[in-house]
């Protein structure tokens, strides 16, 4: 049921965002913040384009 509901994705997500840090690694998560999902991407806030 929950799965229909589109629980399962969103619990996904959520764990993708809870773990940027540890994936990221410090350095590069002091320079990108994850925002959020969309379409299935995982949107970034960064301190500089370059």
């Amino acid at each position: 049921v929950l799965s229909d509901l589109g629980v399962d994705d969103k619990l996904q997500e959520c764990r993708a965002l809870l773990a940027w840090e540890e994936v990221a690694g410090e350095s590069l998560a002091a320079q990108a913040q994850a925002l959020g999902v969309h379409r299935g991407k995982l949107q970034l806030a960064v301190s500089s384009a370059v």
